[in-house]
């Protein structure tokens, strides 16, 4: 209540022409001025399990007001946007997809994080969803049955579940699985960058972002199989079941070329289209 109510006063202040919600935590509830909001995904209409209660009611009290209340969404996958209209009868002609943006970096200055050996890297908080467990369970055969000699680095937020994690590593492959935790991004850019392939093991997205990242640092990604990918170009050879080792193994040896089979957005194209909305919907 204090939020939206310092909120309400410094809109009613600056007469603003339309409000920008760039994130799912605050939405255009109770406040009359134009409003775009950008929806990530609603992950909780498909995996209620991974959700407290608590968060569920939230996301049922806010998501479905503020769905509506908008005038205009910006989805950031056709995958969101598809969702948002089976899911809530959203009309198509109210939702704007405009995808993530990529951008290239100058390899020579960066330098690559110093890891003895070869290593996979996966960039991602603890969520339940983001599949660390079945890849820790296909890595550890790797070692076991295929001497796989990678290591496997691991980055991003951690939670209460990331303890629960890492009890179930078995004893003789903790050596091999090496997490820093939440880091800041140039750190993350070296260890991209010093990396034999990425993976991204996830169950649910609502976009995709280390898809781009990988592709900006030149890198193999082997991904789980879902259609946000496919939207991406991500090709079906590297979109694989982490459950099943075996093709897991066979991912990581392939020799193909990784290549989007589409070409994303700059950065700067998906910020212009993201202004452009702003600039249609406030007229």
């Amino acid at each position: 209540p204090k939020i939206k109510s310092s909120i309400t006063n410094i809109v009613n202040k600056e007469k603003l022409d339309i409000l920008l919600y760039p994130h799912q935590a605050m939405f255009p509830i109770g406040i009359n001025v134009p409003s775009v909001i950008v929806v990530a995904d609603i992950q909780h209409i498909y995996f209620k399990k991974y959700f407290k209660l608590v968060d569920l009611i939230f996301r049922k009290l806010t998501y479905d007001k503020a769905i509506f209340k908008c005038n205009k969404i910006i989805a950031i996958s056709q995958f969101t946007a598809d969702s948002l209209h089976t899911n809530f009868s959203v009309d198509r002609n109210k939702i704007e997809v405009i995808h993530h943006g990529f951008s290239s970096y100058k390899f020579n200055e960066i330098e690559a994080k110093s890891i003895n050996g070869p290593y996979i890297y996966y960039p991602a908080a603890s969520f339940p969803h983001k599949g660390h467990k079945i890849l820790f369970e296909s890595f550890t055969f790797l070692k076991r049955n295929k001497f796989l000699p990678h290591k496997l680095i691991l980055s991003g937020m951690r939670d209460k579940f990331w303890e629960k994690l890492k009890k179930s590593i078995d004893d003789d492959i903790k050596e091999f699985i090496i997490d820093y935790g939440f880091i800041d991004y140039d750190q993350v850019k070296r260890l991209y960058h010093g990396a034999d392939l990425i993976v991204f093991p996830t169950e649910f997205e609502g976009f995709g972002l280390p898809v781009l990242e990988a592709v900006q640092f030149n890198k193999k990604i082997i991904c789980s199989r879902l259609s946000v990918f496919d939207e991406i170009g991500v090709p079906k050879e590297y979109q694989i079941d982490f459950s099943d080792s075996n093709e897991f193994y066979e991912a990581i040896i392939s020799e193909t070329p990784f290549k989007l089979e589409k070409k994303p957005l700059s950065w700067e194209n998906s910020i212009n289209k993201i202004y452009n909305v702003l600039k249609q919907t406030a007229n």
